[in-house]
């Protein structure tokens, strides 16, 4: 869902140039996740470890798209859309199970 939505929006998609990417990751949260009335509010980690699987990824976010996280081997790991949409490169759903 969250390179679908990138690409409707009018942003860019492929192969993530660092080849496949699996396993826990951490992430880095963007300054402009943290924000009164943003998704997390204003109390939030610099960083969120993170289950990650995949091969493509969002490489140009559209002008409609917020960053709000990003990692040394991916740019956009988590963006939104207003208020509307929060889209999550890995995978929080996974657990250790």
């Amino acid at each position: 869902g969250h390179q679908i939505l990138s690409r409707i929006k009018g942003g860019k998609i492929g192969r993530a140039s660092s080849g496949v990417d699996m396993g826990l990751r951490t992430i880095t949260m963007a300054k402009d996740a943290v924000k009164p009335g943003g998704y997390f509010g204003d109390e939030i980690p610099k960083s969120l470890a993170i289950i990650k699987c995949h091969q493509d990824e969002v490489l140009e976010l559209p002008e409609s798209a917020t960053l709000l996280a990003y990692s040394d081997k991916c740019n956009v790991e988590m963006c939104s859309y207003g208020n509307h949409f929060l889209c999550i490169q890995g995978h929080p759903e996974y657990n250790k199970e």
